[in-house]
């Protein structure tokens, strides 16, 4: 998430707008404030974050690279290829049920330890 400062209005009542967009779906949040101080700025993020449903799983650093920018891309990518790819391999295998670690049920299975 990328975010930025806008100065509408100096002086006696100023104007500014606080404006955070995502990375990669460039969707954005834009509030406007009347002062730029820190404690506004940490509030503006929550607000943020809520309107996004959450906190990103990555921050973009400010002047990256074009080279970062296409790393960065490329492998989402190359994760969502592959968990695609596993998606559609269980599935052809026929498995009668999807079972993994998360929803193991330990107590039927009194032996073993989590």
């Amino acid at each position: 998430m990328q975010v930025d400062w806008i100065d509408f209005r100096k002086g006696k009542s100023p104007l500014s707008a606080f404006v955070a967009t995502l990375g990669f779906s460039r969707a954005s949040y834009v509030e406007f404030v009347t002062n730029e101080k820190l404690v506004t700025l940490i509030e503006c993020h929550k607000r943020a974050f809520e309107y996004f449903g959450g906190v990103p799983e990555e921050v973009l650093k400010e002047d990256s690279s074009y080279t970062d920018f296409l790393e960065s891309i490329l492998k989402t990518e190359l994760l969502a290829r592959q968990n695609r790819s596993k998606s559609i391999l269980t599935r052809m295998a026929g498995f009668p049920a999807n079972k993994t670690l998360d929803n193991f049920d330990y107590d039927f299975a009194t032996g073993m330890k989590r």
